[in-house]
């Protein structure tokens, strides 16, 4: 029988050569792969099985804002991998999240994904939880719900984030540090209009409807609708945050267009539960995401330290 050990290797390399080799293929155990729906499961789910084998653990995977969601190439070719290690694996279907937009309700649809694994896995087999990107916030903080005390010995984090208001703040300015240490990048455009859709949304009507035609305009259109006196003030508001390079004062101009957006923020960040995220936590993050600032994961990290087990 191959060694666990073994198969993880395979699946690194696999993971570094995007599966150029299969060695995880060619190592691992075949696959059987079950689609489960409601009322069976909490949400519509793909269960990946090592096929001859009664699995002791069970991982589940959340997939982030993809259109494809569970049914991504790559997150089908992740959960094999896995499976084929001798793993349960567990990849609901989230519907919010394919739709490619963000919610304070995000940390619900997570509370159903875990959900979802419990109801597979059973009573009695330990489960560990992963996540992608945006989604590893909405998870971490459903994690920590007393329903799932007990249940989850280990969280996986890839290029997810510690406030969302520093994702915020990066989308519109490119800017991000930690302890001092200041970047700046690119952020890639699907993130500005995320981030910019959020806020967007406590417009209504013709307004909303011309600050959105802004979001991918020059600067100079820009500081041209800041100055419109047609505009409201928190329609100027939302335009001036769309230019302002200063992180601090984007924050501050959200602030006054409504407060509530930042606390909507705040409930779907781990920032918010760091004391109460369950288990051994492990974060991986590129330092070229664009998405997601590497400096997030740094921030999580940090916090987490002093809770219990965590690696970066």
């Amino acid at each position: 029988m191959t060694s666990v050990r073994l198969l993880a290797a395979a699946l690194a390399a696999d993971l570094a050569t995007g599966y150029r080799y299969n060695l995880t293929g060619r190592t691992g155990r075949p696959v059987e792969r079950l689609s489960l729906e409601p009322p069976r499961t909490p949400l519509p789910a793909d269960v990946y099985r090592p096929a001859g084998l009664t699995p002791v653990k069970a991982l589940l995977l959340v997939h982030g804002l993809a259109t494809e969601g569970k049914d991504d190439a790559r997150l089908r070719r992740f959960a094999e991998g896995f499976a084929r290690a001798g793993l349960l694996v567990i990849v609901p279907e989230i519907a919010e999240f394919r739709l490619r937009r963000i919610s304070p309700t995000d940390v619900q649809a997570a509370s159903n994904a875990l959900r979802t694994a419990v109801a597979i896995a059973g009573d009695g087999v330990p489960i560990a939880a992963g996540s992608f990107s945006y989604a590893v916030g909405p998870l971490l903080v459903a994690a920590a719900e007393p329903e799932f005390s007990g249940r989850i010995g280990s969280l996986f984090a890839f290029g997810g984030f510690f406030d969302l208001r520093n994702v915020f703040t990066f989308a519109l300015t490119g800017r991000h540090e930690f302890l001092g240490e200041k970047y700046e990048a690119a952020p890639d455009p699907f993130v500005r209009r995320l981030a910019a859709g959020f806020v967007l949304n406590r417009f209504g009507g013709e307004e909303r409807e011309k600050l959105g035609a802004l979001i991918d305009q020059d600067r100079e259109a820009i500081l041209r609708a800041c100055a419109d006196p047609g505009l409201s003030l928190r329609a100027r508001h939302f335009a001036r945050a769309l230019v302002e390079e200063d992180p601090v004062k984007v924050i501050d101009l959200i602030r006054k267009i409504d407060n509530g957006i930042l606390l909507d923020m705040w409930k779907v960040s781990p920032a918010s539960v760091i004391p109460s995220i369950p288990g051994k936590v492990v974060l991986a993050h590129s330092t070229a995401d664009s998405l997601v600032p590497f400096t997030e994961s740094q921030r999580l990290h940090h916090a987490l330290r002093g809770r219990g087990p965590c690696t970066l």
